[in-house]
C-alpha cells in the first residue's frame, strides 16, 4: 500500500462505480510516484557493461579513471547512493553525499558516507560535510570520475558560505526569504552568489575532473542552474540578480553589511561571476535529469490509457496552493 489511508479512500466511495474510479485514480498516482522513486529513477539509466558505464545515452569507460567518487547532496540522496553502490560496488573510492537529519542510517553503505545535515534551514552539519567534499574536488586529477547525486533540498543540505560570509548570516537571510514568498527561483539566486559551491563552483573545483551529475528535479521547468542552486551547472544568473531580488522583496536593508558588500562588489566586477555556458570547467561535466515531474506526469498518462481513459497531459508547469489549483483542474475535469 503506496498511500497510508488508501483503503479508507476506497471504503468511503458511495458507490461500486465511483470506488472503481477511485482505485483506477489511486494506481494511476502510484505509478506517477513510483516513476520518479529515486532508486527507480537511477536503476533505469544507469547501467554497467563490462567496462562501460552507460549512464543514458553517455558511455564512460571505467578503465579510464583511477578513482571513482559520490558526492551531493538532496533528500532523495540516501536511496540514490545506495542504488549507485548496489551498482558499481567496489569500484567507487568513496564518498559523501548530505541527507536529510535522521536518514542517514536507514541505508547501509560500505563505499559511500551519509553525513546527516538540516533543511532548510542550512546548518554547520551541512558545512563540515560539503568541506570534505571539496578536500576531494581540490585533489581531483584529469584521471578521476565524481558522480554527483543532487536532489531535492540540496541548496539547504549543502552549504558554505563565500569568503567573509558567515553561514549565520545566510540562515538568517534565508528565512526572511522564506517568509517573504521568494520563489525557488528567487532564493537560489541569491543563495548561488553567496556560496563556494553553487552556481556551477563545484564544477569549477572538480575541473579537469570528469563529472556525470545525476539529478532528480523538485523545480518546475527542470532548470538545471536552479536545482539545489545548480553547483554543476552553468549559473545564468548574475550579482545584479541577486540584489534585484533582495530589493524587490523588500529585504536589501535587513541583509547583513558583509552581504550587501559581497553582492555589491559582484555587481562592480571586483568578485569573478559565477562560471557561464561555454566556459571550459564544463567540458567534461555531463548533467543528467533522471526524474522530473514530466517524468511522473507521463508515467500517469501511461497508465490512464493502459485503464482505457482517453487521457491528456494538460501542462507540467502548474504553480501555487494546492487548494487553489485543485478546483481548477476539477472543473477542466468535468468541462
Amino acid at each position: 500500500m503506496l498511500f497510508r489511508n488508501e483503503a479508507e479512500i476506497l471504503e468511503n466511495a458511495a458507490s461500486d462505480s465511483l470506488r472503481k474510479l477511485r482505485r483506477d485514480a489511486l494506481d494511476i498516482l502510484s505509478v506517477a510516484v513510483k516513476a520518479v522513486e529515486p532508486g527507480e529513477a537511477i536503476r533505469r539509466l544507469l547501467k554497467v557493461e563490462g567496462r562501460i558505464l552507460k549512464v543514458g545515452d553517455i558511455n564512460l569507460d571505467l578503465d579510464g579513471f583511477s578513482k571513482i567518487h559520490v558526492i551531493g547532496g538532496g533528500k532523495a540522496g540516501g536511496s540514490m547512493a545506495s542504488v549507485i553502490e548496489s551498482i558499481l560496488g567496489d569500484r567507487i573510492s568513496g564518498g559523501i553525499v548530505n541527507v536529510l537529519k535522521g536518514t542517514e542510517s536507514l541505508h547501509d553503505l560500505k563505499r559511500i558516507r551519509l553525513n546527516g545535515a538540516s533543511h532548510p534551514i542550512p546548518g554547520e552539519n551541512g558545512v563540515r560535510g560539503v568541506k570534505q567534499m571539496i578536500s576531494l574536488l581540490d585533489r581531483a586529477g584529469e584521471d578521476e570520475l565524481f558522480l554527483v547525486l543532487i536532489s531535492g533540498g540540496g541548496s539547504s543540505l549543502m552549504p558554505l558560505p563565500s569568503e567573509n560570509v558567515s553561514l549565520g548570516e545566510i540562515r538568517s537571510l534565508n528565512e526572511r526569504l522564506l517568509l517573504s514568498g521568494a520563489t525557488i527561483n528567487e532564493l537560489n539566486t541569491v543563495r548561488k552568489h553567496l556560496s563556494s559551491i553553487k552556481g556551477g563552483l563545484m564544477a569549477k573545483k572538480a575541473y579537469p575532473a570528469t563529472i556525470v551529475s545525476l539529478i532528480l528535479s523538485d523545480v518546475v521547468g527542470d532548470p538545471l542552474d536552479t536545482i539545489a542552486s545548480g553547483p554543476t551547472a552553468p549559473d545564468n544568473t548574475t550579482f545584479k540578480d541577486a540584489v534585484e531580488v533582495l530589493k524587490g522583496r523588500g529585504l536589501w536593508d535587513d541583509a547583513s553589511p558583509s552581504i550587501r558588500r559581497r553582492l555589491v562588489s559582484g555587481m562592480k566586477g571586483e568578485i569573478e561571476e559565477n562560471p557561464k555556458l561555454g566556459d571550459p570547467v564544463f567540458v567534461r561535466v555531463n548533467n543528467v535529469l533522471v526524474g522530473s515531474n514530466l517524468t511522473a506526469s507521463l508515467a500517469a498518462v501511461e497508465k490512464a490509457e493502459e485503464l482505457g481513459y482517453n487521457s491528456m497531459l494538460l501542462s507540467t508547469m502548474l504553480e501555487g496552493e494546492a487548494k487553489e489549483a485543485g478546483p481548477v483542474l476539477a472543473r477542466i475535469a468535468k468541462e
